[in-house]
């Protein structure tokens, strides 16, 4: 199976409106670098920063129910949403897919991190139709295979209960401290059980005590597709959103409120046996 993830961040703290889901200009935030799927690992240890500092903040942020009190959707706001989730994770499959093509990224070569898998290839790029955002950061890194179907990769990311989606926070994300969902649009189902789309929240750890901690408000959304080669794939993206239930934190909490647009990865299937 072909492993592909693009991030773009950047951050942002000004006033928001109710929705908004188009890129705004801020300092980037440089994301971590991608890694192959792990058999037998033992959970990494979290940063310096989120070691001394998950529990204060953790201590000082109230339950998430009333950091962001919030109704039930508008019918026309929830499709709305579920157009922009499907629109993002379309693109994210042709920024990835189409290298050889015109796309929405300009990608050059990058140099590979000290550590990394032979079978990484790292590449940077600007986005071309993100003009006011000229400091935001594209990186995107390339696995050749991983040994996995796509089932199996999707599963990784099927997280059904707290205790679940916490595992998975601590074994590949370890500079997450708190996350919730806040909406859920569209649950699997038997005709499609790798299928969904929901509003999340997240609060990520500053590498560095220079810097303040970030949140990030977006959209989730997970299917599978079939590319121009016949080959099922599975895509998870994520895209920022403004939602006036889930504002900013900085005044009253001092996190910056940071943003991803049209990130995160593709997996699609190979021809070698015993890989999707």
């Amino acid at each position: 199976m072909r492993f592909d993830g693009l991030q773009t961040r950047s951050v942002s703290s000004r006033p928001m409106p109710a929705i908004d889901v188009r890129p705004h200009r801020g300092h980037s935030v440089m994301p971590r670098a991608s890694m192959s799927i792990p058999r037998n690992v033992s959970r990494p240890a979290p940063p310096p920063s989120v070691a001394s500092d998950a529990s204060h903040t953790e201590r000082l942020l109230p339950p998430v129910d009333e950091l962001f009190p919030r109704t039930d959707l508008d019918p026309r706001i929830k499709k709305r949403l579920v157009r922009v989730a499907n629109g993002t994770s379309n693109a994210l499959i042709k920024d990835t897919l189409m290298q050889n093509k015109r796309g929405s990224v300009l990608w050059r070569p990058a140099q590979r991190p000290r550590g990394a898998p032979g079978n990484i290839h790292i590449l940077r790029g600007a986005a071309r139709d993100v003009r006011e955002a000229k400091d935001a950061t594209c990186v995107r890194a390339v696995s050749d295979d991983v040994h996995a179907s796509i089932e199996e990769f999707a599963l990784l990311f099927k997280l059904d209960s707290s205790r679940e989606a916490a595992d998975h926070l601590l074994l590949f994300n370890a500079d997450l401290m708190q996350h919730s969902t806040l909406y859920t649009l569209v649950s699997p189902s038997g005709q499609q059980p790798r299928r969904y789309v929901g509003v999340k929240w997240a609060l990520v750890a500053s590498p560095s005590r220079f810097f303040r901690n970030r949140d990030f408000c977006y959209l989730e959304c997970q299917k599978e597709f079939t590319d121009a080669r016949g080959r099922r794939g599975w895509v998870r993206s994520l895209h920022s959103l403004k939602l006036s239930c889930c504002p900013s934190l900085e005044k009253e909490h001092g996190i910056v409120r940071a943003s991803i647009y049209r990130s995160g990865l593709t997996a699609v299937e190979t021809d070698e046996p015993g890989s999707a």
